[in-house]
């Protein structure tokens, strides 16, 4: 089973303690989720989902996507893990969702957390330990009591997500007629890995779905399985070479004092 790298083994650590805060979204570099190829939802077609051959839903609980226009994406920038979801009609309409990544942290075949949005009870990004869930029994995904709910450190909830306007209706002609969204969210991986017990440099999969609650998955449930492995991106990569650089510069200036 193939996993995403969260970040470098020893390089996140460094990151997050020279720089810690939300992410600055407009330099997010994206990459797609894939499962051999990029991840595609279809547009009500996981005969799991309660949403499958019925009447429309609210088309911001919809995950749509192609391997032209992918369903997901992630991102890495050396202090945050972040996820992004296209949905199939503007948030703003019905804001009250939750958008969830599934993710299993040891390579079984369980849900082990979900990293989610939660705008219909807490109003912020969050971590919750899922209790039941896996592709075999259709991904009736169970999330921790809501005490277990836990907000990334930093910042206020509205910095921890956004939605951003895809300007195309490629993927799935809207109801009434309209673009698509991305909605975007994140989570420090300090905390991150403080919650899941998880060391920096480690991995998971990954799988996604929205609810009308934030303990049950139970609109958009995942048309297919687990993740493939995803490398952690250059800029990243970029990032964490450049706060190595400067370290050294320093000590060499101060040798020389």
């Amino acid at each position: 089973m193939k996993r995403i790298m969260l970040g470098l083994v020893g390089g996140v650590t460094l990151a997050a303690a020279v720089a810690h805060g939300a992410p600055t979204w407009g330099t997010v570099t994206w990459n797609p989720v894939t499962l051999g190829t990029p991840y595609a939802d279809g547009h009500y077609q996981n005969p799991v989902d309660p949403n499958y051959s019925t009447v429309p839903q609210p088309e911001t609980t919809d995950i749509v996507g192609s391997t032209a226009t992918p369903a997901a994406y992630w991102a890495n920038d050396g202090q945050n893990i972040m996820f992004r979801v296209r949905v199939d009609g503007a948030p703003g309409v019905n804001p009250q969702l939750v958008w969830t990544a599934i993710l299993n942290t040891d390579g079984d075949i369980a849900a082990d957390y979900v990293m989610q949005l939660d705008l219909q009870t807490d109003n912020q990004v969050e971590i919750a330990v899922a209790t039941a869930g896996t592709p075999a029994d259709s991904w009736q995904t169970l999330a921790y009591s809501p005490a277990g709910h836990t907000p990334p450190t930093g910042g206020v909830p509205a910095d921890w997500y956004e939605f951003v306007d895809t300007l195309d209706s490629l993927t799935f002609p809207d109801v009434p007629p309209g673009t698509d969204y991305f909605i975007d969210f994140g989570y420090d991986l300090a905390t991150f890995y403080t919650q899941t017990g998880l060391a920096a440099g480690s991995s998971v999969n990954v799988a996604f779905a929205t609810s009308a609650n934030h303990v049950v998955s139970n609109k958009d449930l995942p048309d297919a399985g687990w993740s493939d492995l995803v490398p952690v991106p250059e800029p990243a990569t970029w990032a964490l070479l450049g706060v190595g650089t400067a370290v050294l510069a320093l000590r060499r200036r101060i040798r020389r004092s």
